[in-house]
């Protein structure tokens, strides 16, 4: 592949591309049906095998990641119902960032920003608590900074003494910078000062 040029190595990228995608498509199917599965012809499946086998692309930690991703956010969305049986811990805290930054913390910074958008978002339309606007839209940016800043800083910090606290303390600070700047925009767009 080194020595490849112009049009050789751009056919060589574009059936890597191809059977990166055919390998997402065929692999689960090959993962059931065993190895009697030959489809697209035996040569197929094999490349399939050894694409996997080298770690190009972990199936199983992205799958893991993504129903990881999905109970974190039905856990945002039930834990404020428990906090809210407490009236004195119900009005004061509402604790949806918490599964926020633990999904950056154990899926990593982009499943957090998503989690992040999502959990006040879903909760705000199903259950109505906190409201959409402004509320729920300015607390999408803020848990989505929390989550991605949690999970890039501690995967950088994960060998250092104290590299949870400081991802957390900084993730803490920059969602309200981020929660600051959106109120601003909401309110500004609204009318009010």
């Amino acid at each position: 592949l080194k020595y490849t040029t112009g049009r050789a190595q751009l056919r060589t990228e574009r059936m890597r591309t191809l059977s990166f995608w055919m390998g997402i498509i065929i692999y689960p199917m090959y993962l059931y049906w065993g190895r009697e599965f030959k489809g697209l012809g035996g040569h197929a499946t094999i490349y399939i095998e050894e694409y996997y086998k080298r770690g190009r692309i972990n199936l199983k930690k992205q799958y893991k990641n993504l129903v990881l991703s999905a109970l974190f956010i039905a856990i945002g969305i039930i834990l404020p119902f428990i906090t809210m049986q407490i009236p004195r811990i119900g009005n004061m805290l509402l604790p949806m960032h918490i599964p926020v930054i633990l999904c950056g913390f154990i899926c990593g910074g982009p499943y957090g920003l998503v989690v992040g958008l999502l959990v006040p978002l879903l909760r705000s339309m199903l259950v109505g608590m906190p409201i959409m606007l402004p509320g729920a839209v300015t607390m999408a940016p803020e848990l989505a900074a929390y989550g991605l800043v949690t999970g890039l800083l501690y995967r950088r910090l994960k060998g250092k003494k104290l590299g949870i606290l400081i991802s957390l303390i900084t993730a803490m600070i920059t969602g309200r910078i981020v929660w600051g700047l959106a109120s601003v925009g909401v309110f500004s767009l609204l009318g009010n000062s």
